[in-house]
């Protein structure tokens, strides 16, 4: 079996060709895939990430046996919801960042304004510096940055999650 993510653009008629080439190479290969745009929020993450999936199976019974996750009853986990109880959450910006946010000038501004608490993040990325998600949040107190640990609850890691095999910073 597979599983494959990619942008939620991937399921628009732009990309036909591109993902119909993916569909029948896995098709060639033996396996019967199956298609679904998923978002992060249906399912207690507390971020706005929407994603196009695909699932192969080698066999078509397998196939028809799989149902994709329904989604979690209630309304979405919000930022402030999912960070409660948590200390080093937030970090203090840079005078810079805070300066060039108030004038709304900078591209990051524009783009990627700040989090509000009271929703679901947008997308988090691990690279904020290539057009991701740079972490800014609006608190009670002024404008903030997630820290590491932050980012890692709203992409839903449980917060005893062991990353030091990986990113002994965090």
């Amino acid at each position: 079996a597979f599983l494959v993510e990619n942008v939620p653009g991937f399921a628009q008629a732009r990309f036909n060709v591109p993902r119909e080439a993916f569909l029948a190479a896995a098709e060639g290969l033996g396996y019967t895939p199956g298609t679904a745009l998923l978002r992060a929020t249906d399912f207690g993450v507390p971020q706005n990430r929407r994603r196009w999936f695909c699932v192969g199976f080698r066999s078509l019974r397998a196939m028809n046996r799989f149902r994709w996750p329904a989604p979690t009853p209630g309304r979405p986990v919000t930022v402030r919801e999912a960070l409660a109880g948590f200390a080093g959450v937030v970090a203090p910006v840079s005078p810079r960042v805070e300066e060039r946010m108030a004038d709304r000038s900078w591209i990051i501004a524009r783009k990627h304004p700040p989090a509000s608490l009271d929703e679901p993040s947008r997308t988090v990325t691990a690279n904020w510096s290539r057009g991701g998600y740079y972490g800014l949040v609006d608190t009670d107190h002024g404008l903030k940055r997630f820290t590491p640990f932050a980012m890692s609850l709203l992409q839903g890691f449980p917060a005893g999650f062991d990353w030091s095999p990986v990113a002994p910073t965090v």
